[in-house]
């Protein structure tokens, strides 16, 4: 059986030097990954950052933003049987990136319009895989 999993936080880069993002661990996306691999199906992991060990036996796939996730997903899934979607994807991200270093009182003059003027959405990978 070929599986596909998903792990990890995405970035959303900001600045040449900040980014956002979330705490995930990638854990849980891992030991899925590894328990596959490890019950003899072919695994393929598309994870973002993390400081795991890439379990043996599986098929690595890195990325670092949402936007490479749904690509690498999109790219990956008609060849699965099945798929596991335990990353944790940012909802959002910088309508846009700065090349220069930004203050971030500059970027986000009033937090709480972050959402609605400064940030905008990334795709839905788990509804564009049900889709398909």
């Amino acid at each position: 059986m070929n599986i596909l999993v998903t792990a990890g936080p995405t970035r959303e880069p900001l600045d040449p030097v900040r980014y956002l993002t979330n705490r995930s661990s990638g854990k849980m996306g891992y030991a899925l990954a590894n328990a596959g691999a490890q019950l003899g199906h072919r695994v393929t992991l598309v994870s973002g950052p993390t400081s795991l060990d890439i379990p043996i036996n599986v098929d690595y796939i890195p990325v670092e933003t949402a936007q490479e996730m749904f690509e690498a997903v999109s790219i990956h899934l008609a060849e699965q049987d099945a798929a596991i979607f335990s990353a944790a994807v940012a909802d959002y991200r910088p309508a846009a990136f700065a090349s220069l270093l930004v203050i971030l009182n500059m970027l986000l003059p009033d937090p709480s319009a972050c959402v609605n003027h400064h940030s905008a959405s990334t795709p839905t990978i788990v509804a564009a895989a049900g889709s398909g």
